[in-house]
């Protein structure tokens, strides 16, 4: 769609201006423009859905760390949204909701709490999802390896999701240019698969998060000395 290309060309005022009615994408741009406030949902009105809006919370949270807002981002996280009552585990958006704050104070340097916080999360949800999230949580604290990680009971896009995980670790561990390289060859989501089918929210596929998809673009920028 033209709002997508927009999106992805960077052009956020002209979706805000010239698709109020593709609310999703809208959304979006509201969200990578930076205009929390005209995220449709924040106000209380339905407009979006739920599992939409969350996916752009998340991107707020990571938006506003990136900008050194740490405080505003704890908020943005600890906003009620659609997810609190049920297993989001079991959807796209489980990376921003367990593992987006502990990878982001692992960049920061403080690679201990984070390790903390997933092996928490590990144990806490442990059987969820064919274990998905327990795998994903313990590869980032470093306690199991790129075997163990591809060698997990839910097998379907495990190679994605690896490159994905595989990127971050690296860029935890300092090491810069093989990171900036690892984000590059994920697979190209760009079209924000999950705006324009939000009921994959029950989706298993993390990649077609925008949230994921926005933190790899930023941590590629990052790496590259914000070029």
């Amino acid at each position: 769609m033209y709002a997508d290309r927009l999106i992805r060309m960077g052009a956020y005022d002209s979706v805000i201006t010239r698709f109020p009615d593709q609310l999703a994408r809208y959304g979006l741009a509201c969200a990578l423009a930076k205009r929390y406030g005209d995220i449709p949902y924040r106000t209380g009105t339905w407009r979006v859905s739920s599992a939409v809006y969350t996916d752009l919370l998340h991107i707020e949270v990571m938006q506003r760390w990136a900008d050194g807002d740490r405080p505003g981002a704890r908020r943005a996280a600890a906003l009620p949204h659609v997810f609190s009552n049920f297993g989001v585990d079991k959807t796209i958006m489980r990376f921003g909701e367990f593992l987006l704050l502990p990878a982001l104070e692992g960049l920061a340097g403080d690679t201990a709490s984070m390790a903390r916080q997933c092996r928490r999360i590990a144990a806490e949800h442990a059987d969820r999802m064919n274990a998905c999230l327990r795998h994903e949580a313990l590869y980032l604290a470093g306690d199991i390896g790129d075997s163990a990680f591809l060698a997990q009971p839910y097998g379907y896009d495990v190679q994605d999701r690896f490159r994905f995980f595989k990127a971050l670790r690296l860029d935890l561990e300092g090491r810069a240019s093989e990171a900036r390289a690892a984000y590059r060859v994920m697979p190209d989501v760009s079209d924000h698969q999950f705006l324009a089918n939000p009921f994959a929210g029950q989706s298993h596929q993390l990649l077609e998060s925008s949230a994921v998809q926005r933190f790899a673009a930023w941590r590629i920028e990052e790496l590259s000395g914000g070029k």
